[in-house]
C-alpha cells in the first residue's frame, strides 16, 4: 500500500492502493490554528483529525487464477 498518492503507485504492477493526504487542507488547518494559538491566551489544547480516504486499485483486486492445463 502507498501512502499520499505517490507517483510511484501508478507505475508498479499492480498498481499501489493509497492513502490520499490532503496536504494543501493539512497546511491551511495548521496555519489557522497557528494564526488562532498566536492571538489567544488561551491554554486549550485542540485536536483536529483530516480523513484520509483509501484509493482502491488492482493491488486490492484477487489474483486471477489460470486455468490448469
Amino acid at each position: 500500500m502507498g501512502f499520499d498518492n505517490i507517483s510511484e503507485s501508478i507505475i508498479v504492477t499492480p498498481e499501489l492502493t493509497i492513502i490520499h493526504v490532503e496536504k494543501e487542507r493539512m497546511a491551511r488547518l495548521a496555519v489557522d490554528t497557528f494564526i488562532d494559538v498566536i492571538g489567544s491566551v488561551s491554554e486549550f489544547k485542540t485536536k483536529i483529525k483530516i480523513d484520509t480516504p483509501l484509493v482502491e486499485s488492482s493491488s486490492c483486486n484477487s489474483p486471477q487464477l489460470q486455468p490448469e492445463s
